[in-house]
């Protein structure tokens, strides 16, 4: 058994910031008209995007602009947090970009050696640092992009001028959201990554290294600001198709205990965190202390979308806090196999180990819908699609 899913890589050849890493997502489809639907959802002002084709190093690659005033705002995270809950955008790109700028706060405040609700974000403050972040989420929404990996990053060098002064090049905080994830110097005297940049991708990848084996469908470049002479300066994103198979995956368990919530809110919460990227969702009935029935909830998390789920727990329940640790999941391969049947076509999800076929289960709203035009009991439905099951289902053509 052989499944195929979804894949962006993103080559980084001369690193990622924040406008690269759009302009890469449109050179490779999104329509910059859907962008712009989604941004103008946002409650900010005096700011203009457009996109330009432009070469870099000989590569045609897309270039995208944010066209701001010059502004000087020091927003830190309860004003940037209240400003994306503002907005009127898709959830999974506000928990994403909210995500992002979680990451980024945690750096600063560990750098700078202060608790994180007091620190006040400079460049990232600004208006078109915010849209960068909102528009990078945003076009792996409108791309579809659920699992994401990463090449090494090059950091460049030299020094960049910022609102703490003089500072080396990679800056601390881009050092600071690059910790565990591979980099090397060069290839040019510049800053490669900057901190948007390593927040957004070490956001989202779950993977950091060389490209996995894959097909490739299309290739988007995204340009940097400037033109080096003997470098292009472009991101390079991938987009294809991987084949899954059964094997090991890291994923993140994130908990907490509940004792104060309104029972109708469970529902609901489930699901934002499914639509924001959740594995699975489940809730535990506990016993807690002073003799209080309480309720567990578990999250599994893909780990680069963790932290948007941690944020959607911190804002659509009462829990002052979370737990999160890293975990190995073993997964059988996957795929819908469809079966005619009397009652019609029923998609039916088989899993195995190689060629051998361990489980079936017919699609339970394709059966619903069938048993209810045809007023049969629904187990019968559910019967009929096994029954119509060959022994060794060939992959279905999408």
């Amino acid at each position: 058994m052989t499944s195929e899913k979804k894949i962006l890589y993103l080559d980084c050849l001369s690193g990622v910031s924040g406008d690269m890493f759009t302009g890469a997502l449109i050179d490779l489809g999104v329509a910059p008209a859907r962008l712009k639907k989604i941004l103008s959802g946002l409650p900010l002002k005096g700011y203009q995007v457009r996109t330009s084709k432009c070469r870099r190093g000989g590569l045609g690659a897309t270039r995208f602009i944010v066209e701001a005033g010059h502004e000087h705002a020091h927003r830190g995270l309860r004003e940037i947090t209240r400003i994306l809950k503002r907005a009127d955008i898709p959830q999974p790109v506000r928990s994403m970009a909210q995500a992002v700028v979680e990451r980024l706060v945690e750096a600063e405040a560990r750098v700078h050696r202060i608790p994180k609700q007091k620190v006040h974000l400079h460049e990232v403050g600004a208006v078109d640092a915010i849209v960068d972040i909102v528009s990078g989420a945003a076009c792996l929404y409108l791309l579809g992009a659920k699992h994401v990996e990463c090449s090494e990053l090059p950091l460049g060098g030299g020094s960049v001028k910022a609102a703490h002064g003089t500072l080396p090049v990679p800056a601390p905080a881009t050092l600071e959201l690059l910790r565990g994830i591979p980099v090397r110097p060069g290839p040019v005297e510049a800053e490669l990554v900057t901190p948007t940049g390593a927040a957004l991708v070490s956001t989202v990848a779950s993977k950091f290294g060389p490209p996995p084996p894959m097909t490739v469908e299309r290739i988007g470049h995204g340009a940097g600001a400037r033109d080096f002479k003997d470098h292009p300066n472009v991101l390079r994103a991938w987009w294809g198709r991987t084949r899954a198979s059964a094997g090991r995956s890291e994923i993140v368990i994130i908990e907490t205990t509940l004792d104060d919530l309104s029972p109708q809110v469970y529902g609901y919460l489930m699901e934002q965190l499914l639509k924001a990227g959740a594995l699975d969702v489940h809730y535990t009935p506990v016993q807690m202390k002073k003799s209080r029935p309480g309720i567990n909830v578990t999250v599994l998390s893909r780990p680069g979308t963790a932290p948007a789920l941690e944020q959607i727990l911190f804002e659509e329940t009462s829990t002052l806090g979370v737990r999160s640790w890293s975990a190995t999941r073993r997964e059988l391969e996957r795929r819908i196999h469809s079966v005619k049947t009397r009652f019609g076509k029923i998609p039916v999800k088989v899993a195995g180990d190689g060629d051998r076929l361990l489980n079936a289960a017919p699609e339970y709203e394709a059966c619903a819908r069938a048993a209810r035009r045809h007023r049969v009991p629904l187990k019968h439905v559910q019967q009929a699609a096994l029954e119509a099951l060959p022994a060794r289902p060939r992959r279905s053509r999408s």
